[in-house]
C-alpha cells in the first residue's frame, strides 16, 4: 500500500499513532516488507499485505528480526479474514516463505525466505480497509 511508503504521509502518521498508542512502540523503529509470503504451520501460508519488522543486533554482531507488526488490507471492517489468515493469526511464529523482499523504505534490510518471526509480546495486526478500488484508506483498526 502506497499510502504507508512514505513515513510523512497522513495514513502513516494515523498508523504510527495508532500503533504508539496500542502497543507503546514507534512504527518509525520498522522497515516495512509488501506481500510477504508467511508461513503459519508446516507449508501452509498467507500473504500479509505489509509486514513491519523491527531489527536488533544479537550477540554475535548479527541483525535479526525483533518484532514484527502484520497489516492486512480490506474493502471495509467487517470483511472477514481468510481462513489462511484466520489461522495465521492465531499462531506465535510465521515463517517467511517469500524470497529475499527489500524493504519498502530504502533500508538496505532485506527480509529472507526461512526468517523465522516472532512478536514480541501482544500480537500486532491491523486491518485496514479501503474501500473498493484500494487507492484511499477509509480505516484502520487493530485486529484482537
Amino acid at each position: 500500500m502506497t499510502a504507508f511508503k512514505n513515513r510523512s504521509s497522513a495514513k502513516y502518521v494515523e498508523l504510527k499513532s495508532k500503533f504508539q498508542t496500542d502497543f507503546g512502540k514507534n512504527l518509525d523503529d520498522y522497515d516495512m516488507y509488501s506481500q510477504v509470503q508467511l508461513k503459519y504451520s508446516g507449508d501452509d501460508y498467507f500473504v500479509a499485505d505489509q509486514l513491519f519488522v523491527k531489527y536488533k543486533t544479537d550477540a554475535l554482531g548479527r541483525k535479526v528480526v525483533d518484532d514484527i507488526v502484520v497489516i492486512e488490507n480490506k474493502l471495509s471492517s467487517t470483511t472477514p479474514l481468510t481462513t489462511p489468515q484466520s489461522n495465521a493469526f492465531n499462531s506465535t511464529s510465521l515463517t517467511v516463505r517469500s524470497q529475499n523482499l527489500p524493504s519498502q523504505f530504502g533500508s538496505n534490510q532485506n527480509i529472507t525466505s526461512g526468517t523465522v518471526l516472532n512478536f514480541s509480546g501482544t500480537k500486532q495486526w491491523y486491518k485496514v480497509h479501503d474501500g473498493s478500488n484500494g487507492d484511499a484508506i477509509s480505516g484502520i483498526s487493530k485486529m484482537q
